[in-house]
């Protein structure tokens, strides 16, 4: 992420949600806030900031401006050595994953090969979580707005009935029409499905490989829209790790043509082709076409 503006009392957006949770990760805050609740710089992220600069031997004005941001993002990467290329161009784990086809794991792996190692593991690890068309079988995860892949704790979050009921009486529109009783079925039947929503999934994974703080939160549309999250690309240009999205929704591409999102509340999270967006309802037994993506991004983060 780069800082595009001076960043002082009064302002929002997603740069000074970063800076609060970057804040917040490194124990700058007053001991009374317990979580990063919203993205605005108030009295607490002044004082935080002040603090932080004088730790670091600068001008404790509260305005987050280039030494600031620069000394904040030196701080993050003390926590977590930067990634080095890829030394090796074959993949076992992708080999194992007999539930993706033989062909899309060949065309993956052919593009996986000409990424950074921190790709390759974002990459391998949500395609664990992938149901194949070309593949029939249960399902991997289950969407359930609201929800992140992996929680403040780092720790993967599997769908349960609590939660399924809970995100369902908030948020009605999403598991109605037999989502919510299919929800309830599968965690019966599997209580070890990972949950999440579209935005989620890239939320989590970011967490995980701490690249950004564990309190870190945001929107499909700040991931794909915002300059502090993604830079726009071409279509032609994609590899694996970058972002695709359109309104309201976001997937992260995976190579060979194709993307692994959380689709929704009757797909859970699937392989989808890129030129060719469609998605197995296991609600009504169908494979649905979807809309076209229209937002091509590379990710500031990797």
């Amino acid at each position: 992420m780069k800082l595009t503006r001076n960043l002082k009392q009064k302002m929002s957006g997603p740069d000074v949600r970063f800076v609060k949770d970057a804040l917040f990760s490194l124990g700058f805050y007053n001991s009374k806030i317990k979580q990063i609740t919203n993205n605005t710089f108030g009295p607490d992220t002044f004082v935080a900031v002040c603090k932080f600069q004088r730790a670091k031997g600068l001008e404790d004005d509260g305005i987050v401006g280039p030494q600031t941001w620069a000394a904040l993002e030196e701080a993050l990467a003390a926590e977590e050595p930067e990634e080095k290329p890829a030394k090796e161009v074959d993949f076992p784990s992708l080999d194992k994953m007999k539930h993706i086809s033989s062909a899309h794991r060949a065309a993956i792996a052919k593009d996986l090969a000409n990424v950074s190692e921190m790709r390759q593991k974002i990459v391998l690890e949500i395609l664990n979580y992938a149901y194949d068309k070309d593949v029939p079988g249960e399902p991997r995860a289950l969407y359930i707005f609201g929800a992140n892949l992996y929680d403040k704790d780092l720790k993967l979050n599997y769908a349960d009935a609590a939660e399924i009921e809970k995100h369902a009486k908030r948020y009605p529109n999403y598991f109605n029409g037999g989502r919510k009783e299919w929800m309830l079925e599968q965690v019966k039947k599997n209580p070890k499905l990972p949950s999440s929503d579209c935005s989620g999934m890239e939320v989590g994974y970011l967490r995980k490989h701490k690249l950004v703080p564990s309190s870190f939160d945001t929107t499909a549309n700040n991931f794909t829209t915002a300059k502090q999250y993604s830079t726009p690309i071409n279509k032609k240009d994609l590899k694996p790790g970058d972002w695709v999205g359109k309104a309201g929704h976001i997937g992260t591409y995976v190579g060979g043509g194709l993307v692994v999102e959380f689709y929704g509340g009757a797909y859970g999270c699937q392989l989808t082709e890129l030129n060719n967006r469609r998605g197995w309802n296991f609600v009504a037994r169908r494979l649905e076409a979807g809309s076209p993506w229209t937002r091509f991004c590379r990710p500031t983060f990797y």
